[in-house]
């Protein structure tokens, strides 16, 4: 008989008493637009209500402009780079996570209509 090509030989060692750890579950994750509406405006920030997000300051959050708006008169364009920070000091939404422009040196708030693309994971 002959054998033509190589082969992999692999020994599996049993244990027996051990235990293994489970692997942990997957992230819960979310993709939605976040819309400036007069009841999530904090001072010149936007406060992001999601299950995912709230009350969580372990969340994976990432924000991007979205150049739609719910006014259909005005389009938005981004103004500078923007961040998230999770407010648990009660500054303005306890155990929520906050929007802000980095570079907003106007300090001008977010329009009302405005939009957001949001992606939420939660571990």
């Amino acid at each position: 008989m002959t054998f033509k090509g190589f082969f992999i030989v692999t020994t599996l060692a049993i244990v027996t008493g051990a235990t293994f750890a489970s692997a942990a579950a997957p992230p819960k994750t979310a993709a939605f637009f976040h819309v400036v509406a007069a009841a999530n405006v904090c001072g010149d920030s936007t406060v992001i209500n999601h299950p995912f997000a709230n009350g969580n300051p372990n969340a994976v959050i990432q924000v991007t402009y979205n150049a739609g708006s719910t006014n259909s008169n005005a389009v938005f364009v981004g103004r500078g780079p923007l961040a998230v920070y999770y407010d648990d000091a009660g500054s303005c939404a306890l155990g929520r996570w906050i929007i802000y422009a980095i570079e907003n040196t106007d300090h001008a708030q977010f329009v009302i209509g405005q939009r957001f693309n949001v992606f939420v994971a939660a571990p």
